[in-house]
């Protein structure tokens, strides 16, 4: 995986995006949680505070009480070669997370539930998929948004997981509602995505998207929709962009943000007051975007926190504060007005 995110991650650091040059937040503040740690690519927090939060290279699986200031160690998944994606079930507190694992014949990402000590293999996906975020939606579902598994032509291809955002039942069966019936696939044409997260406001779900070399993006995930990536991809023009990278498929979708030159979005959460914040890994920065009055496009994007590392995840949790994680350290994210 760390081949992966260097492979995806490390691009130029100069940022474009459809309303022109962007602008300053005021200042946010970040208070450490914990640190020392290898790589929290993914975390998640409780309503109480609790951070369950999985140390990527090293597929171990941790958790750590603010009530106590202790940290104890959840597992560490045998033959695997990563821990991505975290959540906690809403209403049950089980733990939930993805994995690549060592199986004969290859690698392959697997959606495990941890309960009481006792880990189940739900779903396996299959060969080995770049990975990103997992969480429950305000229906109860759970979503899950995997990588096109370095070829354009999956996002496209409706017959596998590559390139898409799933949603399912708690078990990991396909959702009842999904666009085809007994499908895990909710929407569809994505490349490589590190976060997403639901609205507070309108419970719409919004996700970051790495571009190739060009086109990073924010989009606002609808049932069904096509976002456009596949194999006549290319980063040059004609046509413009962002057509140039989200064309292919019935009907593509384009994204309500886009940079042209990348800066490598990751973690993405709203603000309890609505606000959408994201992370990026090139420019070691959180920004914020102000949506318009339907929810449904950007009005600002604006630079919220200029950090030292780069940022990996960000996230809401359960408690009401905004968090996000580095390549050491987990941190609290002070954001006034929020």
């Amino acid at each position: 995986m760390l081949r992966r995110w260097l492979a995806v991650l490390l691009r130029a650091a100069s940022l474009f995006t459809t309303m022109g040059p962007m602008r300053s937040a005021d200042a946010a503040g970040e208070v450490p949680i914990l640190r020392g740690l290898n790589f929290p690519g993914d975390f998640t927090v409780g309503s109480d505070g609790t951070v369950v939060y999985a140390e990527t290279y090293i597929a171990r699986l941790s958790e750590f009480s603010p009530r106590t200031g202790r940290t104890s160690v959840l597992l560490t998944l045998p033959n695997a070669s990563e821990i991505f994606g975290v959540a906690i079930h809403p209403t049950k507190g089980w733990i939930y997370f993805t994995a690549i694992v060592n199986v004969p014949g290859g690698q392959h990402t697997q959606l495990f539930r941890l309960v009481n000590g006792s880990v189940s293999l739900l779903v396996d996906f299959g060969p080995k998929i770049s990975g990103g975020r997992l969480l429950f939606g305000p229906d109860g579902m759970l979503y899950l948004v995997l990588g096109d598994r370095n070829n354009s032509s999956n996002s496209q291809n409706l017959r596998n997981p590559f390139g898409k955002v799933l949603r399912m039942t708690d078990d990991g069966s396909p959702a009842p509602g999904n666009p085809i019936a007994g499908s895990r696939i909710f929407a569809y044409g994505i490349r490589n995505s590190f976060g997403m997260g639901f609205d507070p406001k309108s419970s719409l779900l919004w996700l970051t998207d790495n571009g190739p070399k060009c086109n990073d993006e924010i989009d606002l995930i609808r049932q069904g929709g096509n976002y456009g990536w596949g194999p006549t991809e290319t980063c040059a023009t004609p046509p413009p962009a962002p057509r140039d990278t989200n064309r292919d498929g019935q009907a593509p979708t384009l994204p309500v943000l886009w940079m042209r030159r990348t800066v490598a979005p990751t973690g993405l959460a709203f603000t309890p007051s609505g606000r959408l914040l994201y992370g990026t890994y090139n420019t070691r920065s959180i920004r914020q975007v102000t949506l318009n009055s339907n929810r449904t496009a950007a009005a600002s994007d604006q630079l919220l926190l200029r950090h030292s590392d780069h940022v990996l995840s960000v996230e809401r949790g359960g408690d009401g504060q905004m968090y996000f994680s580095d390549e050491t350290s987990i941190y609290r994210l002070q954001v006034s007005g929020s």
